[in-house]
């Protein structure tokens, strides 16, 4: 009701506050779209999926997964990712299956409808003969047993069909599945929506709504669930104020601002809206990851120390000399090691690549003095745990996994980075 009341205060247009209400009304009878992408719902909760629904409840306590380290999550991530292949293969091979019975009834009714059609036109010149009239029913009935089966293959090839293209969805939602550090004790962190920019249709409106709510519903789900109590603390302790979700419904690049002290630190994430439903959902995690690592000192300073270790012996090279895309700013520079994404090896600050493999100056010291003053590390991370595909061995662009990488993630999410920094210092000979 809070979400409702903030739109209201900000006097959004009556088109989103009237779908704002029904989406919420929705979500207290638990009907259809109430759930995850869309899902029916669970009654008077805001999220999850009915039961039955692949990722309708956490099988794991998040007292059980804290205990647990990130390589054991991760391992966790690896057998159910791989479950749920073989799960969506199985559905896949009935799904064609049900695309031949249906092409082959296809020409089966053709056959019966041509018999019927003769027959008929046969009675109607009144030269239908006695033996025939039977002929004419036993066509008519097959022609009507082959639409009703038609009819019934067709809607299950359409639930068929949803459920083969939601691959994505349900790699996510397996993943936060697993991931389930969160006492889940309400929200802290509440995105709210401010000023909409430019709508003046109703395709920009709907657009709009779309948008904003897979970017609330994926930072809550951080939040939620996948957030560890002592991140959440921290996060609360460092930022005076909850994030907030600019859509801006023109063509551009998202970004996450955090401004300010501790104690009265801001955030505003930015969603273009040319995104997917889904690719918002990606995005706005992705954009979450800054602001924790902006706004938990340590994070940063961890993500760092990540960087400086993965990175020894690359050569900083453009964006665009990596990728191609002509989209990158020509200082926009990375180190790509063997990350799952060369994004990840991109810097911010005043940066000084020599200085970063000098370990006689602290991650902490190069970000005092501003040399470094973001990472993609932890954000990239973000996006990649949620639709890595652990039977390919691949992430979704058909990079290889980066196990290592993917375990510092966690340990940000669990609130073990320092531990899991300094077991990787000691593993790679770093002091």
């Amino acid at each position: 009701m809070a979400q409702i009341e903030k739109i209201l205060e900000n006097k959004i247009d009556d088109f989103i506050i009237k779908h704002y209400i029904n989406k919420f009304d929705s979500v207290l009878k638990g009907g259809a779209g109430s759930g995850h992408w869309g899902h029916r719902g669970v009654k008077g909760q805001r999220g999850g999926s009915a039961k039955g629904r692949l990722g309708s409840a956490s099988k794991y306590s998040w007292k059980e997964q804290m205990a647990k380290s990130p390589d054991d999550i991760v391992n966790d991530l690896e057998r159910d990712m791989k479950a749920l292949n073989r799960r969506q293969k199985a559905q896949e091979k009935v799904f064609n299956q049900k695309i031949d019975e249906y092409n082959a009834l296809a020409h089966e009714l053709h056959e019966a409808q041509i018999d019927y059609s003769h027959y008929s036109v046969r009675q109607q010149a009144g030269e239908l003969q006695k033996h025939e009239e039977v002929k004419l029913k036993e066509a008519k009935e097959r022609v009507k047993k082959i639409e009703r089966r038609r009819e019934q293959l067709s809607k299950d090839f359409h639930n068929r069909a949803e459920g083969v293209s939601n691959t994505r969805e349900e790699m996510a939602q397996v993943a936060m599945t697993v991931l389930n550090f969160s006492e889940g004790n309400g929200k802290e962190i509440e995105p709210t929506l401010i000023r909409p920019y430019n709508i003046e249709n109703e395709r920009n409106k709907k657009n709009y709504y779309k948008v904003a709510q897979a970017g609330i519903f994926a930072i809550e789900q951080l939040e939620t669930k996948m957030l560890s109590p002592e991140m959440i603390s921290k996060y609360r302790e460092n930022s005076g104020s909850k994030p907030s979700i600019d859509i801006v419904p023109e063509i551009g690049r998202a970004w996450c601002r955090t401004t300010g002290d501790k104690g009265s630190k801001d955030t505003i994430i930015r969603l273009p809206k040319e995104y997917t439903e889904f690719g918002f959902m990606g995005t706005a995690v992705h954009e979450m990851g800054h602001s924790i690592e902006k706004t938990v000192p340590d994070v940063l300073e961890a993500s760092v120390d990540f960087y400086r270790m993965r990175t020894t012996s690359d050569v900083p090279e453009t964006l665009t000399e990596l990728t191609g895309i002509q989209g990158y700013r020509e200082n926009e520079y990375s180190k790509p090691d063997d990350f799952m994404d060369v994004y990840t090896g991109k810097l911010y600050g005043n940066i000084k690549h020599e200085k970063l493999q000098d370990f006689e100056i602290s991650s902490k010291e190069l970000i005092d003095i501003g040399i470094v003053t973001a990472t993609e590390v932890f954000s990239t991370g973000l996006e990649r745990v949620l639709d890595v595909n652990w039977s390919t061995g691949k992430t979704a662009s058909g990079q290889p996994i980066d196990r290592e990488h993917i375990a510092y993630t966690i340990s940000v999410l669990q609130g073990k980075h320092k531990e899991f920094i300094e077991n990787m210092k000691e593993g790679r000979g770093f002091k």
